[in-house]
């Protein structure tokens, strides 16, 4: 075997090499970003097994709320625990059955999707985002007052498993119409602003 084709041999095994790692490099990434944001990161108290987050001490402006921490699941999202945090995403676990007042409040999120394991949503609690969507599940009962208020809504959909919308829980958005279902027997003050058409179905 001549010195040139070993001379290839060996570029070509580094080559080969290189893009070895290459890969295990973006792999690491692309994982570390999937990833849930780790337990540090919250403040929490554990309530014979229920656990509640009342605190967000972490760097990550996309964060990812775990649905269990210490082995126990995260069921509530206390009273301004990731408030004026300026995150600009949020996953909610399907575990959270209540999201209190002010949860959310003043960050710069765009979308949420509220998971089908919540009942109630507290007042203030996505007060003063950037929302343009939001999808909310239909096991939501209780929508608090101001709680989406001060966002950019152009439409919204209620579930019929709400029966109470607090005062002004949709007003300063771009909400052009609105259906009501059946289900809503309490509409509060002025719920979607200045909407012009808000009609039962």
């Amino acid at each position: 075997m001549g010195i040139r084709s070993i001379l290839f041999k060996v570029k070509d095994c580094m080559m080969k090499r290189n893009v070895i790692i290459f890969l295990i490099i973006m792999l690491c990434i692309v994982c570390s970003c999937s990833q849930k944001n780790d337990a540090q990161d919250f403040g929490y108290k554990n309530d014979y097994g229920s656990i509640t987050i009342y605190g967000y001490y972490g760097k990550d402006k996309d964060v990812i709320i775990p649905k269990k921490i210490d082995g126990d699941v995260v069921q509530i999202i206390g009273y301004r625990a990731f408030a004026d945090k300026k995150l600009t995403s949020v996953k909610i676990p399907n575990s959270v059955t209540k999201i209190e007042g002010s949860a959310f409040k003043y960050n710069h999120l765009n979308r949420v999707r509220i998971p089908n394991s919540v009942k109630s949503i507290g007042s203030e609690a996505f007060f003063s985002n950037l929302l343009r969507k939001v999808r909310i599940s239909n096991s939501v009962g209780v929508i608090g007052s101001e709680a989406f208020s001060v966002n950019q809504l152009t439409s919204i959909k209620i579930p019929r498993s709400v029966t109470e919308i607090g005062d002004y829980a949709f007003a300063n958005n771009q909400i052009s119409s609105v259906s009501i279902p059946k289900s809503v027997k309490i509409v509060g003050r002025k719920a979607f602003g200045n909407c012009m058409r808000v009609k039962r179905k």
